[in-house]
């Protein structure tokens, strides 16, 4: 009897090496887990946040092309490859070609800073040439706004339309 009290006094005493090394195991998944979720809620709110600047800078260019009246100001604004228009609107295969800063002229007294390196590209167009058709005095008006986020390039576009005042 006494030797049966004894054994269960050993087997009471604590916790075993495997045990110790499962509760530990087990602790750091939990905490593995809950790091992995707050650093993608961190990566995504920052990708978010510059989504979202991108976005409102776009606007606000578009904003500037339409008060200004750039597409019927002056008809040079019109041509592809000036300061205004980068490309034609029509064609998508050259939606990769040449961009700009984004507060590059005739822009930099309007964007002053340009914090995320953005980079413009705008596309414009005189919907008819035709002086008896109404769409004469509309424009197209397609500005992308590109960065890079880590290791891969983004990109937002806007389209507007124009009507002569």
């Amino acid at each position: 009897m006494a030797e049966i009290v004894l054994n269960r006094r050993r087997r009471d005493r604590g916790l075993s090496m495997v045990e110790l090394l499962i509760a530990i195991f087990v602790v750091s998944v939990g905490i593995l887990g809950t790091v992995s979720a707050l650093w993608y809620g961190i990566r995504s709110e920052r990708n978010s946040e510059r989504r979202t600047h991108a976005v409102f800078q776009a606007r606000e260019l578009i904003n500037i092309l339409r008060s200004g009246n750039y597409p019927f100001a002056n008809p040079a604004n019109l041509v592809v490859g000036s300061d205004v228009n980068d490309g034609d609107i029509d064609n998508d295969g050259d939606d990769n070609g040449p961009r700009k800063p984004f507060n590059a002229p005739p822009f930099a007294n309007h964007f002053p800073a340009n914090p995320f390196n953005f980079q413009r590209r705008i596309e414009m167009k005189q919907l008819s040439t035709d002086p008896n058709s109404h769409l004469s005095n509309m424009a197209a008006i397609k500005v992308t706004v590109y960065w890079v986020q880590g290791n891969s390039e983004k990109e937002v576009t806007l389209w507007a339309y124009h009507r002569r005042p």
